[in-house]
């Protein structure tokens, strides 16, 4: 809208020019007229769309005054003869293709009878081309050839209403098939989720039990074994806990999202609460993580469910990470009332055959992950009303981020 705003006028600069020096002032008179009325008219348009409030209501007037512009610029530059009339049928295909394209019967209208006015007043002597294009200021067209140009006019604009009444049927046709289509998809994939989270759930669930009676029986064993025997014992207990953990993440795949338990929460306060939970391994892997003061970024949000995403994100740094290096966690305000909470590593970063796919279940660059942690996680976000992002990080490493409302939203989500 800017970029034809400032074309339109540019347009009607230059039409300026034949007329600045013509003796008949009406002319330079109709083409102030012609830019005032366009420039009117698309910052009506630009401001209306910028609210989105630019209905087919609105679409009238715009349409119509485009339809006079092009007639009274016509008649001050030549009339039939004017170069501004090869613009009409053009200006009916734009007005057909429109979201309001009931406008385009009255522009059609319009264009046509104005034409023929044009054609009657060169017959009269009453209009012509400027002196400076090379004409007499008032040339009398014959009758036969005025009629022949308002003839090959109409025949052009009708054409032209046509064919864009016949591309807008085909388009929206095409739309409506892949509209279609692409409903039909999400529904079968909609499906298939339901059945395989269903599946997911009830395997989870036989699953689990066995699992806790098999790491109370290694515990039992233990106790009376030593030397490898007791090693072997830790490693199958170790095991055991790595598919439970597996298990869990099934488990919150499959069950629906629980409804929302909002409240004002330090993020802050979560972030220093999950790095605590993980001194242990960083201990293990001789890395330092670095979160921010507590009490400087407050949100509304559930609190449970942030810090089981953070849980999440710092335990995948964890793992990139090389020893020695130190995982930063950085809250920063954002845009739109939202705060983004950020876990950086150094690790080798984030793999582009795996980025297009990351939140999908399945895809995990970890030997023994089960590719649902981050699926997970970003449902969560979503039903905050946030977003959950993981991209490269300049440098080298990964960047989670986390974005939150810093007011709550009741997501559709949430339920």
């Amino acid at each position: 809208m800017s970029v034809r705003l400032v074309a339109q006028t540019a347009i009607f600069a230059v039409a300026l020019s034949p007329v600045l020096v013509e003796p008949a002032s009406w002319r330079l008179a109709a083409m102030l007229f012609c830019m005032l009325l366009t420039v009117a008219t698309s910052l009506l348009q630009l401001r209306a769309e910028k609210q989105d409030r630019f209905t087919p209501r609105l679409a009238y007037p715009v349409v119509l005054s485009a339809g006079v512009t092009i007639l009274v610029a016509g008649a001050a530059n030549g009339g039939l003869a004017s170069p501004f009339m090869m613009m009409c049928p053009t200006l009916m295909v734009v007005s057909t293709l429109n979201p309001a394209m009931r406008s385009a019967v009255p522009l059609l209208a319009l264009l046509i009878s104005g034409t023929w006015v044009l054609a009657m007043l060169h017959v009269r002597g009453l209009l012509g081309l400027p002196i400076v294009l090379g004409g007499p200021a008032a040339p009398a067209f014959p009758t036969r050839f005025a009629v022949t140009s308002a003839v090959l006019a109409t025949g052009f604009l009708v054409a032209g209403t046509l064919v864009s009444l016949r591309m807008r049927r085909a388009s929206q046709d095409a739309l409506q098939q892949v509209s279609q289509a692409r409903e039909e998809t999400l529904a079968l994939y909609a499906d298939q989720r339901q059945v395989l989270a269903s599946v997911l759930g009830e395997l989870a669930h036989e699953v689990k039990n066995p699992m806790a009676s098999i790491k109370g029986l290694a515990a039992l064993m233990a106790k009376d074994q030593s030397g490898k025997n007791a090693e072997r014992m830790e490693v199958l207990r170790g095991e055991v806990d790595r598919m439970q953990a597996a298990v869990e993440d099934l488990l919150n795949f499959s069950r629906p999202l629980s409804p929302l338990s909002q409240k004002q929460v330090d993020l802050g306060g979560i972030c220093a609460s999950v790095a605590r939970l993980h001194e242990g391994m960083l201990s293990a892997k001789s890395l330092k993580v670095a979160v921010p003061p507590e009490g400087g970024a407050l949100a509304r949000c559930d609190p449970r469910k942030v810090k089981q995403v953070m849980v999440n994100l710092l335990q995948n740094a964890i793992d990139a990470s090389p020893p020695g290096e130190t995982i930063e966690i950085q809250i920063t305000p954002r845009d739109a009332g939202q705060l983004a909470v950020s876990v950086l590593d150094r690790g080798k970063g984030l793999d582009p055959h795996v980025a297009a796919h990351l939140f999908q279940p399945g895809t995990t660059t970890k030997p023994r992950g089960s590719g649902l942690g981050l699926t997970i996680a970003r449902t969560m976000a979503l039903q905050q009303g946030g977003e959950l992002a993981v991209a490269s990080r300049e440098g080298g490493g990964c960047s989670a981020t986390l974005v939150l409302p810093r007011e709550g939203v009741e997501s559709p989500l949430a339920a």
